[in-house]
């Protein structure tokens, strides 16, 4: 469908809400083409493709809002669809606070907004044979070449996502990106009836920047390194922590920072704004406009423009993430619904603290615990205690001396913040949250 006509159909649908009782609407519409090819062992196993569209209204009445989707996007449906939800938001209890943004709080764009480098242009013209061959080279890597192997499995994936948004106040706002991945999956045998099992993938928002080979055998590396895994001793360990997993250990950050946790008090992050929470050499930050990220944006999900922000800087709490609603809520200036781009600020970072890889800080720490995986667990939103199961090896002097299994890292966020003892550079730059491998001294496993 033509840009022009999918901003004629949002444009229709915020005049029949006005139309019929609503004080103020805000409608996305969204489309995505996607296809997926996946071989299991040395054979294509399935191919999907789909073209979706649909459209979300948010409606504004009597002080009180709903939130409604369809795919009905023109004609007598969509008119009828959006007049009913406008008499089941008058339904909903009265919420004052609920309202469209500011309007100064708004992106604008005026003709010299950056690219963002996010759609690949030669999306439609890849032939499906080259995506094919892609999940079926990866599976090839492996499959037959290790008796140990029992089972691999590979995909290919990628999407075209357009999303265009407007609202009842004058905001228009549009976006394109462009993904595409491979993933490879497989388990071995073990130790008796032990399966272990491992994965690994590559992604990039263009085609012919998207790494091709060596998935498989990373992923067989993998489930071969975890064969005999034992329980160690629990006690206090230096933790080195992935970077393709320690995006774990900042989720729990990010939901503290959230305004929806601060308004329940359901944040261990509430109050410390402007406090020394975390370590000096600690600065995290959100850059929402580096280039050919998933992540990178103009504008969040109400319109409000982005801006670089220094959510901890110098292990002070320097912002949260606030929207309009909870702005009011909390009497507190809107920032944004969410992070964008996510980094630890690298700069003038002590050598001693600052590393390159995994590799060099087991080297640096001796011995340890290596973590390449998380099994479940939780973080208390409240507290900031967590207990997550791990996997991973046990290592000394730098060097891996077997794989581990279940043991539970465990603690407190703040108290394992502030043995933060490295932070890498070896971030993926295909993710929307760019965290390195990262270390923590003294941190508590359980075990044995």
């Amino acid at each position: 469908m033509m840009v022009d006509n999918i901003k004629h159909i949002v444009d229709n649908a915020i005049a029949c809400a006005l139309a019929n009782g609503a004080d103020h609407a805000r409608v996305t519409y969204s489309k995505s083409t996607q296809m997926s090819f996946s071989v299991i062992g040395k054979d294509p196993d399935r191919l999907n493709m789909s073209d979706e569209s649909s459209m979300y209204i948010q409606l504004f009445a009597d002080s009180r809002y709903g939130a409604f989707s369809t795919n009905q996007l023109e004609g007598r449906e969509v008119e009828d669809f959006i007049k009913d939800s406008v008499k089941m938001t008058r339904l909903l209890a009265e919420d004052k606070d609920r309202c469209l943004p500011d309007t100064n709080l708004y992106f604008k764009d005026d003709g010299n907004c950056p690219d963002l480098c996010q759609y690949d242009s030669s999306f439609d013209n890849i032939p499906v044979s080259e995506k094919k061959k892609a999940a079926l080279d990866t599976a090839l890597e492996i499959a037959g070449k290790d008796s140990r192997l029992v089972y691999v499995s590979a995909e290919y994936d990628d999407s075209d996502y357009y999303a265009y948004m407007a609202d009842s106040n004058g905001f228009r706002g549009e976006s394109r990106q462009t993904l595409y991945s491979i993933s490879c999956e497989c388990s071995v045998k073990g130790d008796g009836d032990a399966r272990p099992e491992s994965w690994s993938y590559e992604s990039d928002m263009f085609f012919d920047k998207l790494r091709k080979d060596g998935i498989g055998v990373d992923a067989l590396k993998r489930a071969l390194g975890k064969i005999g895994a034992r329980k160690i001793n629990s006690g206090k360990y230096t933790a080195v922590i992935e970077s393709r997993v320690a995006s774990r250990m900042v989720s729990p950050l990010v939901s503290a920072l959230n305004g929806a946790a601060l308004q329940q008090h359901n944040s261990f992050l509430d109050g410390k704004l402007g406090v020394k929470v975390f370590p000096e050499h600690m600065s995290l930050v959100d850059r929402p406009f580096e280039k050919s990220t998933p992540g990178a944006r103009l504008f969040d999900g109400e319109g409000v423009a982005t801006r670089n922000m220094d959510i901890i800087k110098n292990g002070v709490v320097n912002e949260y993430y606030i929207t309009p609603y909870f702005s009011r809520k909390l009497k507190m200036p809107v920032t944004a619904d969410g992070p964008s781009v996510l980094e630890f600020d690298m700069a003038g970072l002590d050598a001693a603290i600052g590393k390159d890889s995994y590799e060099e800080m087991m080297r640096a720490a001796g011995s340890g615990i290596f973590v390449t995986g998380f099994n479940g667990g939780n973080c208390n939103q409240s507290t900031g205690d967590f207990s997550f199961g791990v996997e991973g090896f046990y290592f000394e002097d730098g060097n891996i001396l077997c794989p581990i299994k279940e043991m539970n890292l465990s603690g407190n966020m703040i108290s394992l913040w502030n043995s933060l003892l490295f932070i890498g550079s070896d971030f993926r730059k295909q993710n929307s949250w760019h965290i390195p491998s990262l270390a923590f001294s003294g941190a508590s496993f359980s075990g044995v």
